[in-house]
């Protein structure tokens, strides 16, 4: 399989059909790599399907992804923050 860098532009139309069948599919698990792997470059195919307004679309998709993964994510551990100045343990 070929692989593309994250910030390249090219491949975002074949990023984006992955993270729409994902998350049409209940995969929350892989839907947010795929979305944050669109970035700023979300394509109006398949998101024009659903809608008139495939961006926003796109966008209340993303955050809704996030809002069900929310959950299920360990905080980072903020151990290592303890001490620095102006934080408080």
């Amino acid at each position: 399989m070929r692989s593309h860098a994250p910030d390249a532009t090219g491949p975002a139309e074949v990023r984006n059909l992955p993270a729409y069948v994902l998350v049409e599919r209940g995969r929350w698990t892989a839907a947010p790599e795929r979305l944050r792997l669109i970035g700023p470059y979300a394509t109006s195919f398949p998101w024009l399907c659903l809608t008139d307004d495939p961006l926003g679309r796109f966008l209340e998709t993303r955050d809704g992804v996030r809002v069900r993964v929310a959950p299920a994510t360990p905080l980072r551990n903020r151990a290592d923050r303890a001490g620095a100045p102006g934080h408080y343990a």
